[in-house]
């Protein structure tokens, strides 16, 4: 007996198969060569570094030290290893690659539906993947009408064809071919007239609270494109529209928190597409009448705060205008007063001017009323003329009383008789 070590391992292919000829559909056998003391108790498969379990209805059989693929696929390409294990350790065989070759098959996830506006041509891109990669392409447009492809372009084993659709619309397919075969089911893509989506409809309101808004509308015609769906919503009746909310959904189905209860919007809502929007579907949110009569009853709390202030300097703006007003009359008062004192001070020093002028005359003796003779009545004029103020007429005799003279005799009476307006010199008696 040798020493003990780890098992020596090698992995194969069966000696009746070759690795250059492994194609989808046939059974592929892989052994394991062992070489180990002490002997193995265990023998282990691995599929890309992954465990590799018995499994019959897949068609993955593990024998003693075999490994059988029935009817294998391109799935199954990819490096393979055995392990074996004893007392001393895990003995790993080489990496064996499973080069499967297969006939061309449609790339999984491509888009399969294609849109064509006015004025433009629809860029189909068939993706096929094969082993080997040297494709050949062929197009029909519903299964009937050959199409010329772009120049084909090769990358990673995928492999693309490119065909411009202009003004037509149907189903195209798209088949390749390599070395193993025809590709078995063609891909196949719609082209179809393009162009902005319809707008949503049934658009309603779900549910509102204070705090919540809940939209729910019904998809439109999506114009032949992938489309998205827009609500807007705005502030109505107020002096200037604030948009609120700014929403994208994929379905047009919408929730929002952000609005105010107190107050009215208005909620927009489109679809949209890469050709662009619908037309819009609007919505009138009203104002609770509750919330609506909290903010009326606020805008007045608030005009009330403001009344007493407001009133406090109207009431002292009146009484400003009162006080400047009975200023006024008073200073106007009192100068009209101070000016008709000074105007009868004037007056009563003129009287006593002509009562001194009496007295210094003691011939001449003023009688009341009529009681003068014509000499005596002309030099009466005269001297008025000369003495009174202009305020006091000419007539007014009576106005005037000489202490000294207090009546007049029958003797130096008589009644007088109008006297013609003359100069008159006065003579001294």
């Amino acid at each position: 007996m040798g020493a003990e070590d780890v098992p020596v391992v090698s992995l194969g292919l069966h000696r009746s198969l070759s690795s250059v000829d492994l194609r989808e559909g046939i059974d592929v056998y892989l052994e394991c060569n062992i070489t180990a003391n002490p002997n193995v108790y265990r023998v282990t498969w691995r599929h890309n570094d992954k465990p590799l379990f018995h499994n019959a209805s897949a068609g993955v059989i593990i024998g003693n030290q075999t490994l059988v693929l029935q009817n294998i696929t391109r799935h199954r390409a990819g490096l393979y290893t055995c392990v074996a294990s004893n007392s001393e350790g895990d003995g790993v065989s080489n990496p064996l690659n499973l080069d499967v070759k297969f006939a061309p098959v449609c790339k999984a996830g491509q888009p399969t539906q294609y849109g064509s506006g006015r004025k433009e041509a629809a860029r189909v891109i068939c993706e096929v993947e094969a082993n080997p990669a040297a494709v050949t392409f062929s197009w029909r447009l519903n299964n009937s009408t050959p199409l010329a492809p772009a120049p084909l372009t090769a990358a990673d084993n995928q492999l693309r064809s490119v065909v411009a659709m202009a003004h037509q619309y149907g189903v195209l397919f798209c088949s390749a071919e390599n070395e193993i075969g025809p590709q078995r089911q063609p891909c196949v893509f719609h082209v179809i007239p393009t162009d902005k989506p319809e707008p949503p409809t049934n658009c309603t309101v779900q549910n509102r609270t204070n705090d919540l808004l809940n939209v729910e509308c019904s998809p439109g015609w999506d114009g032949g494109l992938p489309q998205f769906f827009v609500m807007e919503v705005v502030t109505h009746g107020t002096p200037e529209r604030q948009l609120m909310v700014n929403m994208t959904s994929s379905s047009p189905v919408f929730s929002t928190s952000s609005l105010l209860p107190s107050f009215s919007y208005d909620v927009v809502l489109y679809a949209a597409n890469s050709k662009g929007h619908s037309e819009p579907r609007v919505l009138r949110i009203e104002a609770s009448k509750a919330q609506s009569t909290q903010r009326r009853t606020a805008l007045l709390a608030g005009e009330l705060e403001l009344g007493p202030i407001i009133g406090i300097l109207v009431g002292s703006l009146v009484t400003l205008i009162f006080l400047v007003c009975i200023t006024t009359v008073l200073v106007r008062r009192r100068h009209m007063k101070k000016h008709s004192k000074m105007t009868d001070s004037s007056t009563k020093e003129d009287l006593n001017d002509s009562a001194d002028s009496l007295d210094k005359n003691p011939d001449i003796i003023p009688h009341e009323g009529d009681c003068l003779d014509e000499d005596e009545k002309a030099f009466e004029m005269y001297r008025k003329r000369r003495s009174y103020p202009s305020h006091i007429g000419s007539n007014n005799c009576d106005t005037i009383s000489v202490r000294k003279v207090e009546f007049c005799d029958e003797v130096h009476c008589q009644t007088l008789k109008p006297y013609p307006k003359q100069t008159v010199t006065a003579t001294r008696f």
